[in-house]
């Protein structure tokens, strides 16, 4: 990107965190939103590029991905580098400085100590709104579902549904062994220096945020998929896919799993199923409890 590319993104951005919208207004009112994005949701080197390119291949998709960071190179990169990714489209939203992962271990956003820096759960009012919908409708290039993955959206779900109501989330499981290792790999290597133990945390409070919030804003608008189940044969990865979408209205499809190569993979040896009851099955009945309590009260 030229500099003068630069100066312009950078005082856009600083116009847009103040609530000014620099996009065409495509939406002048609230009544007018009628999309229906699907967003990849999961947390650090959870596969999200993964199957945000897999699922980008359906027909009814279009990937709102940054550019340069399309499917089509997807084969080509190692899985230690994100692809496939829709930071761009709200990047107003964060402000992050110059090595911020690497102060005060900002590269765990999800840990209890920064995760108020990206909470979201709704907009301010209707010109927010209206701000964020014409953000991401200034990207589409087709009619058809838009499809975006960006980590930090696994703490805007109440946002999101404040502007996309028929809005539908994908969430990434992979099981924590596989994340703490990966991640304490690749982050000793940029020196980034991570506290033990502190990985197994913000992992921890990634997921039970956002099923919590998926249960509460989303309920029936989404669907999981584990990771562990993308290195099965073709034939099931293909079915459980299917399967999967079919909870969020994608249709079926068959989908080339050519670019789940294992070799890219950080390990192999703790590739098993999460079992999510085990770890965040007790969500259901906190809530159930709390409606009822407050319902009552």
């Amino acid at each position: 990107m030229h500099l003068i590319d630069r100066i312009i993104n950078y005082f856009k951005r600083i116009l847009l965190r103040n609530g000014i919208n620099t996009f065409p207004k495509y939406f002048e009112k609230i009544q007018d939103i009628k999309v229906s994005p699907i967003f990849i949701l999961g947390g650090n080197r959870s596969g999200t590029s993964l199957i945000s390119s897999l699922i980008s291949q359906n027909p009814q998709i279009e990937g709102i991905f940054e550019r340069n960071n399309s499917p089509v190179l997807s084969n080509q990169i190692k899985h230690i580098l994100a692809y496939c990714t829709s930071h761009h489209v709200w990047d107003f939203l964060l402000s992050l400085k110059s090595q911020w992962a690497q102060d005060n271990e900002g590269v765990l956003w999800g840990h209890p100590k920064h995760i108020s820096k990206y909470y979201i759960d709704k907009t301010r009012n209707d010109k927010e709104s209206l701000l964020l919908a014409n953000a991401l409708q200034y990207y589409r290039k087709t009619d058809k579902i838009p499809l975006l993955n960006s980590h930090f959206n696994m703490f805007r779900i109440g946002m999101i549904k404040n502007i996309y109501p028929n809005a539908k989330f994908i969430l990434i499981i992979k099981n924590h062994q596989e994340i703490i290792e990966s991640c304490y790999n690749k982050w000793s290597k940029q020196n980034i220096d991570i506290d033990y133990p502190k990985i197994g945390l913000h992992w921890f409070t990634l997921n039970s945020c956002t099923l919590y919030d998926l249960k509460k804003y989303a309920s029936g608008d989404y669907c999981f998929i584990d990771y562990s189940h993308l290195l099965n044969d073709s034939f099931k990865v293909n079915k459980m896919l299917n399967n999967k979408l079919h909870n969020i209205g994608i249709n079926k499809y068959d989908y080339d799993l050519t670019i789940i190569n294992p070799k890219y993979r950080f390990s192999s040896n703790n590739s098993y199923q999460l079992g999510y009851e085990k770890y965040f099955g007790w969500i259901e009945n906190i809530i159930s409890d709390e409606k009822k309590i407050t319902e009552n009260s």
